[in-house]
């Protein structure tokens, strides 16, 4: 009989441990799924914080032209910040400095900037830049001097720049034409044009990114992006990535992805072996008028004319987010990250540089 009431009042009760079992594994669940849903919730977008405004070059223009920068590049240190501006101009800036920063003229196109960045031969550092005069000039300095020399290619006007080998044994750039184009330069005692590859179809190269010594990828007005084998001067690989121009291309630190910006709204991020489409964002409202990656980190850095704004965006989930935002006064005209990615420098058609100061990077 005592058997019989038991069972009862354990039937009528239940078995309390499998019931506290089942409430914690929903618990458990629950704490998951929520963690889960944080994960993939992006992390919001901070305002950008201004480290260092540098105002306009005040020497006078060259002749007629007017006009900020138009390619900016820092040295492998982070020390220096070559500037080649739309009047033709130059310059070199120590923005990092504790002192005020000053501008200082180091040779001068007979055109519009196109491309700068820096290069060394044996013990000397260069600045090569592309001209819209067309002209390469590689720039030697010290503290007090600047030894320029030139060589005009004969192949139109220069259009973009970028370092296939940065030295110290045998720089080479790969330069873009607005005849679609692409020049084979060397920095010797000056620079030489070691050849030329033909872009079938490109009507102008408005972006180059080199994916190693012998390989560039080059983005063209008509919306192609077409990878080229400078050691066989062939191009490989051809993709129409969008129906208006392409402005901008850069490569992801890890080798990756191929970003990549246009008047077209939206980043399109391609692989640079296969040219498809991995991933397409959003940063700005507008167009994208240049787009850069990291050295060395998971970061890109995007410009547009559109809405005036300068964003900085890291990987989440299968694409990148806008982790940073600036409102820039007087329009964006190029950017540039120092080798540690702490640093944005960002130029304005008005001349102006702006230094943004960047957190350590936390995603990828």
């Amino acid at each position: 009989m005592r058997f019989v009431l038991a069972l009862a009042l354990v039937l009528a009760l239940g078995f309390p441990s499998a019931t506290h079992a089942k409430d914690g594994k929903d618990a458990k669940d629950s704490s998951v799924k929520q963690a889960t849903d944080k994960d993939k919730t992006p992390p919001p977008a901070a305002q950008l914080p201004i480290e260092k405004t540098i105002g306009a070059d005040p020497t006078p223009a060259a002749g007629n032209l007017e006009g900020g920068p138009r390619a900016l590049a820092f040295s492998a240190d982070g020390k220096h910040l070559a500037v080649g501006n739309h009047d033709g101009a130059v310059s070199l800036l120590d923005p990092l400095s504790e002192e005020k920063p000053t501008w200082r003229r180091l040779a001068q196109h007979g055109g519009a900037v196109a491309g700068i960045a820096f290069v060394s031969r044996g013990e000397q550092t260069f600045v090569v830049s592309a001209g819209d005069d067309g002209s390469v000039l590689a720039t030697s300095f010290d503290a007090s001097t600047a030894v320029v020399s030139s060589r005009a290619l004969g192949l139109g006007s220069l259009t973009a720049l970028a370092v296939l080998d940065a030295g110290p044994a045998k720089p080479r750039l790969a330069i873009g034409t607005s005849k679609g184009a692409l020049a084979l330069v060397a920095i010797e005692s000056e620079p030489v044009l070691q050849g030329t590859i033909e872009v079938p179809g490109a009507p102008s190269i408005a972006s180059i990114v080199a994916l190693s010594k012998d390989k560039v990828a080059v983005a063209a007005w008509d919306g192609a992006v077409h990878v080229i084998d400078v050691a066989k001067k062939k191009v490989v690989k051809s993709q129409k990535i969008s129906p208006v121009e392409l402005t901008s291309i850069a490569l992801s630190h890890d080798g990756k992805s191929l970003a990549i910006g246009g008047w077209k709204k939206g980043i399109t991020l391609v692989d640079p072996s296969s040219l498809k489409t991995n991933a397409t964002f959003e940063p700005h409202r507008g167009s994208t008028l240049a787009v850069t990656c990291a050295e060395k980190t998971a970061r890109i850095a995007t410009a547009s004319t559109g809405d005036e704004t300068i964003t900085v965006c890291e990987p989440f989930e299968k694409t990148w987010v806008v982790t940073g935002r600036a409102k820039v006064t007087g329009v964006p005209s190029a950017i540039a990250f120092t080798p540690d990615a702490l640093r944005l420098a960002v130029a304005t058609f008005d001349g102006t540089v702006i230094i943004f100061k960047l957190a350590e990077v936390t995603r990828g």
